[in-house]
């Protein structure tokens, strides 16, 4: 706060990855959590893609985030969580195919930094019942 960098945006999800406990929904942490590579350099830079071939993830417990609550409250430092919605959705997708419109899809955690065309399925009521349970987690 002393040099009037007060703000704290904490991305807890997108497609890569999604970086929080939620208990209700386990495989947000055991398989939406975690992907098993990551694509190096940018997409649309290489013809031939080279992966790192390394396991990416985790994610905060409850504890975690508590843990970082208090310690930007004590600093005067505002947290702004980011929880993605409709899109950036694949790392969520991957665990439960059935929030989005197309749940055949084998969907996993994306490997790349782009844009996937896979959003939560706004004609479901399961859908938003999900974000909800989310949000009120959160």
């Amino acid at each position: 706060a002393l040099h009037k960098m007060n703000s704290f945006h904490w991305h807890l999800t997108d497609d890569q990855g999604w970086r929080m406990d939620i208990p209700q929904y386990p495989k947000l942490a055991t398989i939406s959590a975690w992907r098993n590579q990551t694509l190096v350099g940018h997409h649309e830079s290489y013809t031939a893609r080279t992966y790192d071939g390394m396991r990416h993830g985790g994610f905060y417990t409850a504890a975690d985030i508590r843990e970082v609550v208090e310690y930007a409250h004590q600093r005067h430092v505002t947290i702004v969580p980011e929880i993605e919605m409709p899109g950036h959705t694949q790392a969520v997708l991957a665990a439960y195919p059935h929030l989005g419109c197309r749940p055949e899809l084998d969907y996993h955690v994306r490997q790349v930094w782009a844009v996937s065309d896979d959003v939560y399925c706004a004609g479901k009521e399961s859908t938003f019942e999900f974000l909800e349970n989310v949000l009120r987690h959160v």
